[in-house]
Order: structure tokens, then sequence, then C-alpha cells
């Protein structure tokens, strides 16, 4: 029933979002956008995307190192392929970090260590967007004339402040443990949680910690860069510090649960670039932006389809057995 309902809300957001931004759409307009799209952009941005997961695959590849756990890697990217298809085109409960903690435990044999890993490489990815986030908008402070996005960078930069204080300092976080868990929107308090939890086994390991989350902040930058290469091809005259301001938002804004971000990223992209920074003028182009952008995550995962066919098929009831989440205590850990 819990499973159900959470899937009708995210179609339903989804939609809801959909039919609002659409609305004002001129859907000819928008199609003849997105065909004249210039090729060579639109080649160089999937490239550097799938950069950018091979890069994931060396965050993870450093991730497991300090469990303990050696695998190659060329492995390590083919499972962050994996997980992106799985996020983007399974329709079922089975997403990304799961299938990778399924591969990793199988192939390590060390299942524990294979679910502390892939949680520690999803909240470091977190965390490395707290910290990258406040920095970006500060940096663009200049160009944001608009009261409403110097309010939304201080209460961003605020928040950003307080999550990283309470991660980083024990005494900080454990008064709050219990209450923070019983946070259930966006299922917010688990994830913060999780993220101190994970965080507490990498303590004795301050270069991997670091390396990791400069590997994310990088992975991010190259995503806004690819973004942009796609402004290019679609010949917005849009600076690239513009993408440097809106695209962390949207990152933030398609945590809203949603499928896979559908109307959440329509909605953003229009809202910041349109209404707030007022640097594109035409919704069409906006729009048009934001669906190359889903695109463009669609056929970077098409290539964890071909690494899945050579991997193996996995059964949900195999799943079950190999990511017992709700039976891991990281205090026995510390």
């Amino acid at each position: 029933m819990k499973k159900a309902f959470s899937l009708l809300l995210r179609v339903g957001i989804s939609l809801g979002l959909i039919w609002f931004v659409f609305r004002k759409i001129d859907m000819a307009d928008l199609w003849s956008r997105i065909t004249a799209a210039r090729p060579l952009y639109l080649i160089f941005s999937i490239l550097l995307m799938v950069f950018v997961t091979a890069i994931s695959g060396l965050r993870l590849k450093i991730v497991l190192k300090v469990q303990n756990i050696s695998m190659s890697f060329f492995r390590m990217t083919a499972l962050s392929f994996i997980g992106a298809f799985f996020n983007n085109f399974m329709p079922t409960s089975i997403g990304g970090d799961v299938i990778k903690t399924y591969f990793i435990a199988r192939e390590s044999g060390k299942n524990l260590p294979a679910i502390i890993s892939v949680l520690v490489d999803r909240t470091m990815g977190f965390m490395a967007l707290v910290i990258y986030l406040p920095i970006a908008l500060l940096l663009g402070f200049d160009y944001m004339t608009e009261p409403k996005i110097r309010a939304l960078v201080a209460i961003v930069t605020i928040v950003s402040a307080c999550i990283l204080s309470l991660l980083f300092s024990r005494t900080l976080f454990k008064p709050f443990y219990h209450l923070i868990k019983k946070i259930k929107v966006m299922n917010l308090g688990n994830m913060l949680a999780e993220i101190y939890e994970g965080l507490q086994v990498y303590k004795k390991h301050p270069l991997s910690f670091a390396g990791v989350v400069a590997l994310a902040i990088f992975m991010q930058s190259l995503t806004i860069v690819s973004v942009y290469l796609l402004g290019l091809a679609l010949n917005l005259q849009v600076g690239l510090i513009y993408y440097f301001i809106c695209i962390p938002l949207t990152f933030v804004a398609i945590m809203t649960p949603s499928i896979n971000g559908v109307g959440v990223r329509e909605a953003t992209y229009v809202y910041l670039f349109c209404t707030i920074l007022k640097v594109i003028p035409r919704q069409e182009d906006a729009v048009a932006l934001s669906l190359m952008t889903f695109a463009l995550y669609l056929i970077n995962s098409l290539f964890g389809g071909l690494f899945y066919a050579f991997s193996g098929t996995v059964k949900k009831t195999d799943l079950k057995g190999e990511v017992p989440r709700e039976n891991i205590s990281f205090k026995d850990l510390e």
C-alpha cells in the first residue's frame, strides 16, 4: 500500500508539473528548436557524460578500497553505467544503488562492506552537492539581480552550513540523531542519518574521503558543462556562469518525489532561466534544454544496458537476500 501511494505521488507530481509547464508551450516551436540542434555539440555533451560516469567508477573504486575490496576500474565503471540504467529504465523498486551492491557483494564475497561502500559513495555525492551548491551560487551572486534568487542563495548557504556542521560533528549530531530519523518528508531523516552513519566508517581515511568528495564535485562541474554544451547545441546565448547557478539548484529540486525528475526539471529550468535570471526569453527554449538534458541522461545510461547484458541476470529475490539494509548496524563498525 505504501509503495502504491509513493508511486501515485511521484506520477501525480510529474504529470501535474508537465501539465503546468506545457500548457503555455507552443509544441510546434518546441519541436523545431529540438530538431534544429547542432549535432557536434550534442556529441561532445554525450562524450562528456560518458567521461563523468567513468569518474564515478573511479570514485566507487576508492570507496571500496577502504573496505578492502579490490575491483578493477573497468568493472567499477561498468557498474556505474548499470546503476544509471536501472535508475532510468527499469520500472521496479530495484534502484541503481541496489544493483551495484548486489554485483559487488557477489563478486567480492563481502556483503556488508559492499552495502556500506555503495551507501557511502551515494552519500559522498550528496555531501559534495552540499559543499558545492553555496560556493557556486556565491560565485555567481553578482549575476543575480532578483531579490528572490539572492534570498534563495542565503537560505541554501545557511542550510548547507548547518547540514555540514551536523555531519562532521558527533557532538552536534548525536542529540538530534533520533529526532532527525523521524523526519519523513522526502525520506530526508533516514537520508541524513545514513550519511552520518556511513561517514563514521571513513573517519580514519581522510585522504580517501577528500579524494572522493573532490571527484564528486568535479563530476558535478562536468555535468554542468555538458548541459552548457546542450545550450550551445540549441544556440542559446547563455553564459556558462548561469548554468553553474541554475543546474545545482536543479539537482536539489529533482530530489522532489517524481518519475526520474520529469516535470520537476522542466519547471525548474523555466523558473530559473526564464523567470528569475531572465537569460532565456522564451519558455520553449528552456523546456527544450530540459528535455535534451533528460535525453542525455537516458542515452548515457543505455550503455549500462549493454554492460548488464554481459553481467548475468538478477532476480528480485536474489536482491532481497543480498541487501538487508535494515539489519546494518554502523555503530559496530566505528
